[in-house]
């Protein structure tokens, strides 16, 4: 029992130093034990000979006396006089290598690591030796980084302790006391490896990481592009460097001319890109894109996406620059690009919102291949990389066929590897693209009820209800599903936060009442909208409609409607009054019940799915909700009109047009 008594102000020591080491507070004050620590190396050689490398270790990081870790190094750091054992002319231990503190430590980590045995630690022991016998500093930092090199250390929290554990014994102590009194004498290569060691391991305090940077800064004319680079991602959120990003965005915007890399290109665009939204300054940014485009041929196809992806993530829609890369992008493709790299491409393209056909297609079909390679293999990360794809192709409104099997294909799995805001952004691209039917209807109102017991009404409202809208686009609503919307809580929210959003809720009030007649639900007080001129400006092709509709309206007062707002939310580009002949009457003349009025829908270009020309989900809703509010429909396509010359012709397919949605 008293031995046990004598041991438990070790563990209370070994415990703290174990916290200190992997960085957290700790937890009570340590109890004062005045132990010397050339005592407890004696006492290591001379009581555990027996034991293996690895108890010997574990007696010494046991031993350490009241101070921390961290303490202790700063300490010996502080001081600008190096410790005597590097005088030259004091002796080293006088234990023999196999029992000597700092070989056993050595021989533990690589054992630990399994990177090598006692061979390969009194290698390193011996060269700890011959640079702590010698007074040259530069010797000392060479073999500093060397041990911690070969040592295979990983930078994780087991790591950082070996290292703190390590810097404590008597060689590498008084190594590391020399480097840190040395730093003026270091040239800018020299402290940049310092600095990289320690953002691995984090072995620096807080003043001695200051001097380093102070050191690091007189040099900056001195480094490279690249060197510039490394050092701005070190300096982030890093206290003891408070103005060393300014500095080194300063000397970057002085030499950037001296880029000519891919990589460093690209590094610096990323770099501006953040700077940017700090200061709102994009003339870097511009003269990099333009570098970009002179240097854009020479990339390699990775550079070439990654560049692209730069772009989006900074929506810098620079035209000449992002049609070169596509251009670049399709020459270089090959059958080795990976679906993730296909996925950053696609992504990139509707975050830009540039349809270039070519490439679309070309994309698609390499993700079917891709798909077709797989087969069964899919991994969670293939999945969710098919997911953006996906999302992109909704955005963008285009679908192949191969690639709308690959979607119907892999679709189920991911309610297993989505989030829920992934998983709602999925329905409702499926949606959009009209690649669900009613044979799918069964898996979607299981994965919708999955949705349901997340939190995702609260936390994204707006999206809950793009997903309920988009699956009644696809005749895939639910009794259940549409009460989730339509009740009154539910509605406050959206008219108080997302305005613009209150026609949809409209639309699914009356998609309910012609899919469910029956529904029993308290209809919920929506803003008074009655049917009105919308004030958005049209495209070129409702312009030219609208216009020809003027021209049936020559000898009429009334006799044409534009741009009309219907109490459903939705939009008739042409509203006209027609008679059982098929001509356009005036809207005073409403007697007699052959009388109809048609509803002109200008199918633009935005509202088509490309390259098969069938229209979105949205579009097809509209369609079908102003066929049963008894309006004849004639549907305009975009590019139909374009095909046609002359304001006669034009005007003759108007007139066949409304003549066959009368026979409809």
């Amino acid at each position: 029992m008293s031995s046990f008594r004598q041991l438990l102000p070790l563990r209370h020591a070994v415990r703290g130093v174990r916290r200190c080491a992997q960085g957290f507070p700790h937890f009570q004050k340590w109890q004062q034990h005045h132990l010397q620590p050339n005592a407890i190396f004696c006492s290591i050689s001379t009581e555990v000979d027996k034991s293996s490398s690895s108890d010997k270790i574990k007696v010494l990081s046991e031993s350490y006396n009241e101070e921390s870790i961290e303490k202790q190094i700063e300490k010996s750091g502080e001081t600008d006089k190096v410790p005597a054992a590097l005088d030259g002319n004091t002796s080293t231990s006088a234990c023999e290598p196999e029992t000597d503190p700092t070989f056993l430590c050595i021989l533990h980590i690589l054992e630990s690591n399994k990177t090598g045995g006692k061979a390969e630690a009194r290698e390193l022991y011996d060269a700890v030796l011959e640079a702590y016998k010698t007074e040259d500093k530069h010797k000392h930092l060479e073999v500093f980084i060397n041990i911690l090199k070969a040592l295979n250390l990983k930078g994780d929290a087991n790591s950082s302790k070996q290292v703190q554990i390590l810097l404590y014994c008597k060689e590498i102590k008084g190594l590391f006391a020399s480097i840190l009194s040395a730093f003026t004498i270091y040239s800018e290569h020299e402290l940049m490896n310092i600095l990289a060691c320690d953002r691995k391991f984090r072995f620096l305090s807080f003043s001695q990481e200051k001097a380093l940077w102070e050191n690091i800064l007189s040099h900056l004319n001195k480094l490279s592009i690249l060197t510039l680079i490394r050092l701005y991602d070190m300096s982030k959120k890093r206290k003891a460097c408070p103005d060393a990003r300014a500095k080194i965005i300063k000397n970057i915007s002085r030499r950037w001319m001296e880029v000519e890399k891919g990589t460093e290109i690209l590094s610096l665009m990323n770099i501006m890109l953040q700077e940017s939204n700090r200061t709102s300054d994009t003339s870097m940014l511009d003269r990099l894109e333009e570098k970009a485009l002179q240097k854009v041929e020479t990339f390699s196809l990775d550079e070439n996406i990654k560049t692209l992806y730069t772009l989006s993530k900074g929506q810098r829609r620079n035209l000449p620059l992002i049609k070169s890369l596509a251009y670049c992008i399709k020459e270089k493709m090959t059958d080795q690009v990976s679906l993730s790299s296909l996925a950053s491409v696609m992504t990139s393209l509707s975050i830009l919102n540039i349809q270039d056909s070519t490439l679309l297609g070309l994309l698609s079909d390499r993700v079917s291949k891709v798909s077709g390679e797989l087969r069964d293999d899919w991994t969670p990360q293939d999945l969710r990389h098919l997911s953006s794809v996906l999302m992109s192709c909704a955005h963008l409104r285009w679908l192949k066929s191969p690639l709308e099997k690959t979607f119907l294909s892999q679709f189920q799995k991911f309610q297993d590897h989505l989030t829920p805001s992934q998983l709602c952004h999925a329905i409702y691209s499926m949606s959009k693209l009209q690649c669900f039917t009613s044979q799918e209807k069964d898996v979607i109102m299981q994965m919708v009820e999955k949705l349901r017991t997340t939190n995702i009404i609260k936390e994204n409202p707006k999206l809950w209800l793009n997903m309920v809208l988009a699956l009644g686009w696809s005749n895939c609503s639910d009794e259940g599903l549409l009460s989730t919307v339509l009740q009154q809580t539910f509605v406050n929210i959206i008219q108080e936060n997302f305005p613009a959003m209150v026609p949809n809720i409209r639309q699914l009030e009356y998609e309910t009442t012609i899919a469910f007649p029956n529904f029993q639900y308290p209809k919920p007080n929506l803003r008074s909208l009655k049917p009105n001129r919308t004030s958005s400006k049209p495209d070129s092709t409702v312009e030219g409609v609208i216009e020809m509709a003027h021209i049936l309206d020559r000898n009429m007062e009334d006799g044409v409607q534009t741009r009309v707002l219907t109490p459903q939310g939705h939009e008739i580009d042409v509203l006209v009054l027609v008679d059982n002949n098929g001509k356009v009457i005036p809207f005073s003349s409403t007697q007699g019940s052959s009388v109809q009025k048609v509803a002109i829908k200008v199918l633009r270009y935005q509202n088509t799915i490309k390259p098969l020309l069938k229209p979105t989900g949205d579009v097809t809703m509209c369609l079908r909700h102003l066929k049963s509010l008894g309006y004849k429909v004639a549907v305009i396509p975009y590019y139909s009109w374009a095909t046609i010359q002359g304001n006669s012709s034009k005007l003759m397919y108007l007139e066949r047009a409304i003549s066959d949605s009368m026979k409809q």
